[in-house]
């Protein structure tokens, strides 16, 4: 079974570009995301890899699956539902 949640990724000054959202989160995000210091949101391929040469207030949200293999004799992906 695989875990589907979102992240947001932007520039940082502190060092820690990734943010771990939740749902409450998510939501506050789509709504107010002046308050999470993102002002327009772009896709990652345009921008450079390392988030500290990113243009100010750029986010990307990323929808991400968290896979657990399952032992099989060698590990195999989980069946999808």
């Amino acid at each position: 079974m695989a875990d589907k949640r979102w992240m947001l990724i932007h520039g940082s000054e502190d060092g820690e570009p990734i943010s771990w959202l939740n749902e409450a989160n998510l939501a506050d995000l789509l709504d107010n995301p002046a308050n999470w210091g993102v002002v327009n949101f772009a896709d990652p391929a345009g921008l450079p890899s390392d988030t500290n040469y990113w243009p100010d207030k750029v986010g990307v949200l990323i929808r991400y699956e968290v896979v657990i293999p399952v032992p099989a004799g060698i590990y195999k992906l989980p069946e999808e539902n």
